[in-house]
């Protein structure tokens, strides 16, 4: 049995539901049927990325330069045994006497995608690397940063725009099943360092933004958790949950945080909403009891109003 490339869906031996790729791989129908070939669909793609992460607070340039590259190139960048599907190339300027980075030299020189990744794979991949292109322009020494943060922070923003496309209703089980593979990734890199991110963001009362400002203000460390949820966040399979992912359970990952650090319940808040909608529109219609629409009118009006119904 063969697998897809993208997805790792088994695949029949013989012809039929299988697309072959250009460096010997195979592709599943599903994965072949939207490929990203040219740098005006990536470039689309990234903006909404973008669009997605600046709704959480995180500002990204808009005009970042993409290049697509073929799988030939791509292989000669290896991680975790396969060859990379974005790289992001960086540039900046370092004052000799302090060997500390230039803030106003920071630049992006361009990110690299694989070509004919299916959309949805490449939003993701553009998601990981938005996280590095963040890194880098805010204040973020990346280049000193430790390979398990900076990967684990990139991946935790891969996973955070794959579980907003599940809240907004596209759920697929090639979206569960990327999502997956960052849970039980058991790289020391990317694995260890998405599952500790995971739990920092956590503890950070599920704010992205927080959690970038706390990483920078440590020089690129991460908060520590508890114990309990460092466990926890080390468990397989059991992030997407956690965050909201029962299809009962509201998004908990999107509910803001206030100044002082508590959580705004916008569950509870929407439900005194409704109820005084509710309340609003049965006075409109004549429902409510007559001593509540009663309630502020003067002797003469109630007299009149009596009159009336006695009529």
């Amino acid at each position: 049995m063969r697998s897809c490339a993208h997805c790792e869906l088994l695949l029949p031996n013989d012809a039929d539901g299988v697309t072959p790729l250009s460096n010997g791989q195979v592709a599943c129908q599903h994965c072949a049927a939207r490929p990203v070939g040219d740098v005006a669909q990536a470039r689309r793609l990234f903006g909404k990325v973008s669009g997605f992460f600046r709704q959480m607070g995180l500002a990204l340039p808009c005009g970042v330069p993409i290049r697509m590259v073929a799988s030939e190139e791509a292989s000669a960048h290896v991680a975790c045994g396969r060859c990379l599907l974005g790289l992001t190339s960086t540039v900046q300027l370092e004052d000799p006497a302090t060997d500390l980075a230039v803030a106003s030299s920071r630049q992006v020189r361009d990110v690299a995608l694989l070509r004919n990744l299916p959309e949805d794979l490449a939003l993701s991949v553009l998601a990981h690397e938005a996280g590095h292109i963040f890194l880098h322009l805010h204040g973020h020494d990346s280049h000193t940063m430790e390979a398990h943060v900076a990967e684990g922070l990139c991946e935790l923003w891969a996973y955070l725009w794959e579980h907003g496309r599940v809240v907004a209703g596209e759920t697929d089980w090639q979206r569960r099943q990327r999502m997956r593979q960052m849970e039980r990734n058991d790289d020391a890199v990317y694995g260890d360092g998405f599952r500790d991110a995971l739990a920092a963001y956590v503890a950070c009362g599920y704010s992205l933004s927080r959690l970038m400002a706390r990483v920078r203000d440590t020089g690129g460390q991460l908060p520590r958790a508890a114990p309990m949820l460092a466990a926890w966040a080390a468990r397989p399979g059991r992030s997407f949950q956690a965050l909201g992912g029962a299809p009962t359970a509201d998004s908990a990952v999107y509910q803001p945080v206030s100044e002082d650090g508590r959580r705004v319940d916008t569950r509870r808040r929407a439900k005194v909403f409704d109820a005084r909608r509710r309340t609003s529109s049965s006075c409109a219609s004549g429902g409510a009891a007559p001593r509540d629409l009663a309630r502020g009118m003067t002797r003469e009006a109630m007299r009149e109003r009596e009159a009336e119904v006695a009529c």
